[in-house]
């Protein structure tokens, strides 16, 4: 199973999503665990309210990246539904047997969870992914360290993976993704 799919992974604002969007681009089909999980949201949002006392999902973010038992928790509610609708859909794109992409943005934080060996980091150095939280999203200096420590590093990520620079501008990293494409 997943013999041609690789995971484009990551850390908080280093990329993921724009370079999901070029692959896309250059004609591969791309799972999004961020669509599957907002869909898995809606359906788990009685349990999730009845646990947070909330379904308002920036408030959910403000909590889990500040207390881990509430992230574990959530992640108990919709982590197994989550990870069945990836490999579901993963099992659809094997009868292609072209290359595809899942974009699984806590691949290492859960790895052993999904059946796929082959992945790639998209790479922003920790400052930049701090100035990206604060300048492009507005987020506080508090939230942005939050949210960029409850996930392993990108540093670590990037030892254990191919990665995809993405320090520069965006022509840059266009450079840097069809350079992935055509070697790996």
């Amino acid at each position: 199973m997943a013999d041609n799919a690789t995971v484009l992974t990551g850390s908080v604002a280093t990329g993921k999503s724009t370079v999901a969007g070029m692959l896309k681009e250059a004609g591969y089909n791309v799972i999004d665990a961020d669509r599957i999980s907002r869909e898995v949201f809606k359906i788990k949002e009685d349990e999730i309210a009845r646990f947070f006392d909330t379904t308002n999902r920036q408030q959910i973010a403000a909590i889990i990246f500040t207390d881990p038992r509430k992230k574990k928790k959530l992640e108990e509610i919709m982590h197994p539904t989550i990870n069945s609708i990836i490999i579901e859909e993963a099992k659809k794109l094997e009868l292609l047997n072209k290359r595809y992409f899942i974009e699984i943005p806590l691949f290492f934080e859960n790895y052993g969870s999904y059946p796929f060996k082959k992945s790639v980091v998209v790479y922003a150095p920790r400052e930049l992914q701090f100035k990206r939280l604060t300048k492009k999203r507005g987020l506080g200096a508090d939230m942005a360290n939050a949210m960029i420590n409850a996930q392993i590093s990108i540093e670590e990520k990037k030892k254990r993976s191919a990665w995809i620079d993405n320090s520069g501008d965006i022509d840059r990293l266009q450079k840097n993704v069809e350079h992935f494409i055509r070697n790996a």
